[in-house]
Protein backbone atom coordinates (compact mmCIF):
# COMPACT_ATOMS: atom_id res chain seq x y z
CA UNK A 1 0.00 0.00 0.00
CA UNK A 2 1.56 3.25 -0.96
CA UNK A 3 0.36 6.52 1.54
CA UNK A 4 0.73 10.01 1.89
CA UNK A 5 2.88 10.84 4.93
CA UNK A 6 0.39 11.93 7.08
CA UNK A 7 -1.60 9.25 6.72
CA UNK A 8 0.92 6.66 6.70
CA UNK A 9 1.82 8.51 10.25
CA UNK A 10 -1.13 7.33 11.57
CA UNK A 11 -0.18 3.83 11.85
CA UNK A 12 2.99 4.14 13.97
CA UNK A 13 4.45 5.99 16.42
CA UNK A 14 7.65 6.13 15.76
CA UNK A 15 9.14 9.11 13.55
CA UNK A 16 8.86 8.24 9.53
CA UNK A 17 12.16 8.17 8.01
CA UNK A 18 13.77 10.31 5.00
CA UNK A 19 14.77 8.46 2.88
CA UNK A 20 16.66 11.01 1.05
CA UNK A 21 18.69 10.54 4.20
CA UNK A 22 18.98 7.27 5.58
CA UNK A 23 18.11 4.11 3.95
CA UNK A 24 15.02 2.75 5.53
CA UNK A 25 14.47 -0.79 3.45
CA UNK A 26 15.69 -2.35 -0.25
CA UNK A 27 12.94 -3.33 -2.37
CA UNK A 28 13.97 -6.05 -4.67
CA UNK A 29 11.74 -6.71 -7.70
CA UNK A 30 12.42 -10.44 -9.70
CA UNK A 31 12.00 -9.94 -13.49
CA UNK A 32 11.69 -12.53 -16.20
CA UNK A 33 14.34 -11.26 -18.56
CA UNK A 34 17.50 -8.80 -19.08
CA UNK A 35 15.83 -6.88 -20.74
CA UNK A 36 12.66 -6.28 -18.51
CA UNK A 37 15.69 -5.08 -16.03
CA UNK A 38 16.34 -2.26 -18.34
CA UNK A 39 12.76 -1.44 -19.80
CA UNK A 40 11.79 -1.03 -15.88
CA UNK A 41 14.52 1.27 -15.02
CA UNK A 42 14.34 2.87 -18.18
CA UNK A 43 10.49 4.01 -17.20
CA UNK A 44 11.24 4.73 -13.84
CA UNK A 45 14.03 7.06 -14.98
CA UNK A 46 11.56 8.72 -17.72
CA UNK A 47 9.32 8.58 -14.66
CA UNK A 48 11.82 10.83 -12.29
CA UNK A 49 13.65 8.56 -10.61
CA UNK A 50 17.46 8.35 -10.35
CA UNK A 51 20.15 5.25 -10.67
CA UNK A 52 22.58 5.45 -7.70
CA UNK A 53 24.68 2.56 -9.23
CA UNK A 54 25.16 1.11 -12.55
CA UNK A 55 23.93 -1.77 -13.92
CA UNK A 56 25.69 -5.36 -12.70
CA UNK A 57 26.05 -8.73 -14.74
CA UNK A 58 26.92 -11.29 -13.25
CA UNK A 59 26.41 -13.43 -16.08
CA UNK A 60 23.81 -15.90 -14.26
CA UNK A 61 22.06 -13.05 -12.93
CA UNK A 62 21.74 -9.23 -13.74
CA UNK A 63 21.04 -6.17 -11.59
CA UNK A 64 20.11 -2.85 -11.62
CA UNK A 65 17.98 -0.34 -9.65
CA UNK A 66 16.96 2.97 -9.28
CA UNK A 67 15.74 5.50 -5.94
CA UNK A 68 12.24 6.99 -6.56
CA UNK A 69 11.01 10.18 -5.85
CA UNK A 70 10.80 9.63 -2.32
CA UNK A 71 14.31 8.29 -2.16
CA UNK A 72 13.46 4.46 -1.79
CA UNK A 73 15.36 2.44 -3.40
CA UNK A 74 14.47 -0.33 -5.99
CA UNK A 75 16.61 -3.03 -7.02
CA UNK A 76 15.23 -4.97 -10.11
CA UNK A 77 16.90 -8.29 -11.31
CA UNK A 78 17.20 -11.02 -13.71
CA UNK A 79 18.25 -14.68 -12.40
CA UNK A 80 19.05 -18.12 -14.54
CA UNK A 81 17.34 -20.43 -12.46
CA UNK A 82 19.42 -22.99 -14.09
CA UNK A 83 22.93 -21.54 -13.50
Amino acid sequence: MLLVEPFFQGFTKKPISDAHQCTEVLLALSLDSRAEVEAVVRKAVAAGATTPNPPVDHGFMVQHGFADLDGHQWEVFWMDMAA
